[in-house]
C-alpha cells in the first residue's frame, strides 16, 4: 500500500507541476503577445512612408501675378468701364449702343461656355488674354476721352469698331476670369478660392471709386446729345 501511494503521490505532484508550468507559459503569452503586436505595429507605422503633399497646398505666392491680372481685370470690367460706357458707344448712335450692349451680354455666357469644356489652363494662356482684354479696354478708354466726337464717329466702321471691342473685350475679359477661377478649384484649396472672390470683389470697388469723381466732379468726359454736330 505504501509503494502504491507513493506512485500515486509522485504522479499527482507531476501532474501538478506540468499544470503551473503551461498555465506560467500561456500566461507569460497573454502579458507578451499585446506588447509584441505593439512593438510590430510601431515598426511598421516607422516604415510607412510620408505621403508628400498635394499640390493644392500649393502657396499663394505662386498665383500673386495671376491675381494681381484678376484685380486690374474686375476694375475695369466690373466698376471703371461699366461707368464710363455710355461714353464710350452712345456718341456713335443709339443703334450702335443698343447692339454694343446686346452682344456684350450675349458674350459672356458665351465664354462661360467656352471655359466650361475648354478651359485655359495653363498661366501663360489666362496672362494673354487679359492682355488683350487690357488693349481692347484702352481703346474704349481712348473712345471715352475723344466723346462727343471720338475717332471715326458718324461712320460705319466706327460704330463696326466700336461694338467689337465691347463685345471681345467682355468675352475675353470672362474666359480668363472663369479660367483662373478653374485652376484654384482644380489645383489650389479653399483658401485660395476665398482670395478670388475677395480680389474680385476689391478690383470692383476700386473701380467704381475711381471713376466716380473723373465724372462726377472733374467731368473729364463729355457726353454727346442727340443731334449734336461733330466737326468733319
Amino acid at each position: 500500500m505504501n509503494v502504491n501511494f507513493q506512485k500515486y503521490f509522485v504522479k499527482y505532484e507531476d501532474s501538478t507541476i506540468s499544470d503551473s508550468v503551461a498555465s506560467s507559459e500561456l500566461t507569460g503569452n497573454r502579458e507578451e503577445g499585446p506588447l509584441d503586436e505593439l512593438d510590430s505595429f510601431d515598426e511598421k507605422t516607422d516604415e510607412i512612408p510620408v505621403v508628400a503633399p498635394n499640390s493644392s497646398s500649393t502657396d499663394l505666392k505662386s498665383y500673386y501675378l495671376l491675381y494681381f491680372m484678376l484685380f486690374i481685370s474686375c476694375f475695369f470690367s466690373n466698376g471703371f468701364l461699366t461707368a464710363i460706357a455710355t461714353y464710350v458707344s452712345m456718341p456713335y448712335g443709339s443703334q450702335a449702343y443698343h447692339t454694343s450692349v446686346i452682344l456684350q451680354t450675349l458674350a459672356n455666357p458665351i465664354a462661360c461656355i467656352i471655359a466650361l469644356f475648354r478651359p485655359l489652363s495653363s498661366e501663360r494662356g489666362i496672362i494673354l488674354s487679359v492682355g488683350i482684354s487690357l488693349v481692347l479696354a484702352g481703346y474704349q478708354l481712348f473712345l471715352a476721352l475723344g466723346s462727343p466726337c471720338p475717332v471715326f464717329v458718324d461712320t460705319t466702321l466706327g460704330s463696326t469698331l466700336m461694338i467689337l471691342s465691347n463685345t471681345l473685350y467682355m468675352f475675353f475679359v470672362t474666359l480668363a476670369k472663369v479660367s483662373f477661377a478653374d485652376v484654384l478649384r482644380n489645383k489650389a484649396t479653399s483658401r485660395h478660392l476665398l482670395w478670388y472672390g475677395s480680389i474680385t470683389q476689391i478690383g470692383s470697388f476700386c473701380g467704381a471709386v475711381v471713376c466716380y469723381p473723373l465724372v462726377n466732379n472733374l467731368q473729364i468726359f463729355q457726353p454727346r446729345y442727340d443731334c449734336q454736330p461733330c466737326p468733319a
